[in-house]
């Protein structure tokens, strides 16, 4: 009698072993694909950081030249706050302007030439 549970026990055990087995293949083959997965990842957390190190580098480059550039905008915003339109009036009313102040004209021409739609550009 102990001997025929003692068979009936060693079947269930080998179906057992069995069905084991072949959950065992399917976990070994869905391992397999995370590995490869979780090494792609790997490598584009890599490209990630790089790109980071990289973006972070040249953010501090433009906050330094920004931090510089803030001030000279303050003083030029500074500098435009004291003019106003009589300013301009009286120097349109002026049949011949200062020489300085012709030179500073031809100057802004010269910044706005190709910029500006209403600068005219021709070979002088």
């Amino acid at each position: 009698m102990l001997q025929e549970e003692l068979k009936i026990k060693a079947v269930e055990v080998e179906a057992k072993k069995k069905v084991a087995d072949e959950q065992a293949e399917i976990i070994g083959v869905e391992k397999a694909k995370v590995e490869i997965e979780n090494d792609k990842a790997n490598i584009e957390a890599a490209k990630c950081s790089e790109i980071k190190t990289r973006v972070d580098a040249e953010l501090a480059v433009v906050q330094t030249e920004l931090d510089a550039a803030l001030p000279l905008v303050q003083k030029a915003e500074a500098a435009l706050a004291g003019l106003n339109v009589k300013d301009f009036q009286i120097l349109k009313s002026l049949p011949n302007p200062p020489a300085a102040i012709e030179q500073v004209f031809y100057c802004v021409c010269n910044l706005l030439a190709g910029v500006h739609p209403d600068i005219p550009v021709d070979k002088n």
